[in-house]
């Protein structure tokens, strides 16, 4: 089935908020309907045709904007939207040949501060993206402005939402993109080391991680070590609590194997890369283990 809605957005300042709005759109119109490359292009596809076939499916191109989507360079300092081989023009002149021949709506998707895109802002051929109404998607409003996005979608390509009835966050998915995570700067290996020296058996690791840059995610990692799998699975229970009221959130990947704990840490907006985010998150959890080991209170 072809898709009927394609994202296009910048990882470099919406990878977060993007992973969120492809879940809550998959949820409302059907994981079938919409095109999103992290989960799209499957091993053994080529990537710029299986973007160009999504493209040319699309009835509606939904423009991720962030607060860096314009003004984001390349290593020269020039201005990536204007190079004729990024893929973001090219998805957007793609989306406005279609859209002046009647098959594809344009929703350009203004992030938190994200500013209206300008045609004074482009070259004469992405001029046009200009006189396309955004709509507004702020942290502190995401459910009404995901709601009135889903709204949007269904009015302008004449997809049917599904009607679903969950208490749950659609696929599991993030309730909402912190600016936290997608402004933090990756560290260096050497950098991950230094400040895992005063953190008990942290350490840095490389391995496949379907959302890192290349196929691979810098994690930092540790083994914690129980009385029993169910002193274990209960740990786990009650550290769920206190892991869910951290601000900015910031979940390990864990896995139980019998009575030991593997945690892990790394940030998904930076492409999967360690940050101070994980530096600091590995501090609470040692904090986490440790009130729980000697039957402490969660500290106020």
């Amino acid at each position: 089935m072809p898709n009927s809605i394609f994202i296009s957005y910048r990882r470099l300042d919406s990878q977060h908020a993007t992973f969120a709005i492809a879940d809550r759109l998959s949820w409302a119109f059907g994981a079938d309907e919409v095109f999103f490359d992290r989960g799209s292009i499957r091993a053994g596809h080529q990537w710029p045709h299986a973007l160009e076939r999504g493209l040319n499916a699309a009835k509606v191109l939904v423009l991720i904007v962030g607060e860096a989507w314009l003004t984001a360079t390349d290593k020269w300092a020039r201005r990536r939207i204007d190079d004729p081989a990024d893929w973001v023009r090219r998805e957007i002149l793609t989306a406005l040949a279609a859209n002046e021949a009647g098959r594809t709506a344009i929703i350009p998707v203004l992030l938190d501060d994200a500013k209206r895109l300008h045609a004074d802002a482009f070259d004469v051929a992405l001029q046009p993206i200009g006189r396309f109404e955004p709509t507004p998607l702020r942290a502190d409003l995401w459910e009404e402005g995901l709601e009135t996005l889903i709204a949007r979608i269904a009015q302008e390509s004449g997809l049917t939402r599904i009607q679903r009835h969950d208490d749950r966050n659609p696929n599991g998915s993030p309730a909402r993109p912190r600016r936290e995570q997608h402004n933090q700067k990756p560290m260096t290996d050497a950098e991950v080391r230094t400040a895992l020296e005063p953190l008990a058996r942290w350490h840095l690791q490389w391995g496949p991680h379907a959302w890192g840059a290349g196929g691979n995610a810098q994690e930092i990692v540790k083994s914690y070590d129980f009385p029993s799998f169910a002193n274990t699975v209960a740990f786990m229970a009650a550290a769920g609590k206190e892991i869910d009221a951290w601000t900015p959130p910031h979940h390990p990947r864990w896995e139980n194997q019998w009575k030991v704990l593997n945690v892990f840490f790394t940030t998904w907006d930076v492409d999967c890369r360690v940050t101070k985010l994980d530096i600091a998150a590995a501090k609470k959890f040692d904090a986490i283990v440790a009130r729980w080991n000697t039957g402490s209170p969660r500290d106020g």
